[in-house]
C-alpha cells in the first residue's frame, strides 16, 4: 500500500507544470550540449584537414574549389 500511495504521488508530482517545465528545460540544456558539441566536433575536423593539407603541402588544392 506504501508503495502504490508513492506511486501516486509521483505521478501527481510528474503532472505539475513547474516539474514539466522543468524537464523542458532540461532537454533543451541537453539539445544545445550537443549542438554546441556538434561545432566543436566540425571545427577540429576542419582545422585537422587543414593541418593535413599544410604539413602535405596541398593547401591550395584542398582550398582552391
Amino acid at each position: 500500500m506504501d508503495l502504490a500511495r508513492q506511486e501516486v504521488d509521483q505521478a501527481r508530482d510528474a503532472s505539475r507544470p513547474g516539474l514539466q517545465q522543468y524537464r523542458s528545460g532540461d532537454a533543451q540544456n541537453e539539445l544545445a550540449r550537443a549542438n554546441d558539441n556538434q561545432i566543436a566536433a566540425l571545427y577540429r575536423y576542419n582545422q585537422a584537414r587543414a593541418d593535413l593539407a599544410h604539413a602535405a603541402g596541398q593547401m591550395e588544392t584542398l582550398y582552391a574549389k
